[in-house]
């Protein structure tokens, strides 16, 4: 190339972010990622809110940025990985140069392949026109469709107060809805917490719809009975602390059922809780008699449990 020319085609694509980063920065911070840098996120943004003469940090998002609508592809599995497991909320923005427009997709559908037992190969999510929408759709040989997008409007639609306001609003509770996911995600839950259905440049009223993986293979469940088990522990001292001992009694329960092998985290805390509630004269247990151990109470009392439950007789009960 010739010193003092450029190649005007090379910055189109550029055009498209520059826009866009100029559009989300009305909302917060917005900082572009470096082309060299690029790994399919265009845009890191803060979302901010006013508090007096300053703006605090509300939420963190990602934006990745395309000039059309064709479906957002990951054409491979380590891609497809990628995205479900990304750790923060994420946007499509479809920019219109030639109108000013700009279009802004939820990627909840991207938590649809999270619901199933195995990731799939390939995914495409695939954007929806404006108007109203289901949120989440069941895919269809690897499409997830994304629905609506969340906001459409003209950049000069920014310069209305009243506008504005509500596309700040509309952007803060799909950003907030998909950390809420993110964070169920990272604990090991397969499961999608969002609106049964939305409409375009509107607020939903609630998160009232749910999907989830019914059955978790042992190699899934792993990461959320992990996250259940430190749950567990701290809430059991902190419920012991308000003397809450019911409360404490069962999330030793808990944690005893879940593996009868291992000495927990916290064993103090089950002596502590016999010394302190009548649980071994209920279950016939005394920490003086030769043979008594530390669990001794609470493995009697999840024996008997545990017979209660059984499966009912298909007989007569006689």
């Amino acid at each position: 190339m010739a010193a003092g020319a450029y190649a005007p085609n090379f910055h189109e694509g550029s055009r498209s972010e520059y826009l866009a980063q100029y559009v989300f920065s009305m909302f917060g911070s917005s900082a572009p990622v470096l082309h060299q840098e690029d790994y399919g996120i265009d845009l890191y943004c803060t979302l901010t809110e006013r508090k007096g003469q300053r703006a605090g940090p509300v939420a963190y998002y990602s934006v990745q940025i395309k000039s059309n609508e064709d479906p957002w592809e990951f054409t491979q599995p380590e891609s497809v990985q990628w995205v479900v497991e990304y750790p923060a909320a994420l946007l499509l923005c479809v920019i219109d140069k030639s109108e000013a427009r700009v279009r802004v997709y939820q990627t909840l559908a991207r938590f649809g392949a999270a619901v199933v037992a195995e990731l799939p190969d390939r995914m495409a999510l695939v954007p929806g026109q404006p108007g109203k929408t289901r949120t989440f759709s069941p895919a269809t040989d690897g499409s997830f469709p994304m629905g609506a997008p969340i906001l459409e409007f003209k950049v000069e639609d920014l310069l209305d107060d009243e506008k504005f306001r509500l596309f700040g609003e509309v952007l803060k509770f799909w950003v907030l809805t998909d950390h809420h996911n993110v964070s169920l995600y990272k604990m090991g839950m397969r499961s999608i917490s969002m609106p049964s259905e939305y409409t375009t440049n509107e607020v939903p009223l609630v998160r009232n719809a749910r999907y989830f993986l019914n059955y978790a293979p042992p190699e899934i469940r792993a990461k959320a009975e992990e996250t259940a088990v430190e749950l567990l522990q701290w809430l059991a001292y902190v419920r012991f602390s308000d003397s809450d001992f019911l409360g404490t009694l069962l999330a030793n329960l808990a944690l005893r059922h879940r593996n009868p092998d291992a000495l927990p985290i916290g064993a103090d805390l089950f002596v502590r809780l016999r010394g302190s509630t009548r649980l071994d004269v209920a279950m016939g247990t005394d920490p003086r008699e030769p043979g008594d151990y530390v669990f001794a109470p609470y493995d009697k009392l999840l024996t008997d449990l545990h017979e209660k439950v059984s499966p009912a007789d298909d007989g007569d009960g006689s």
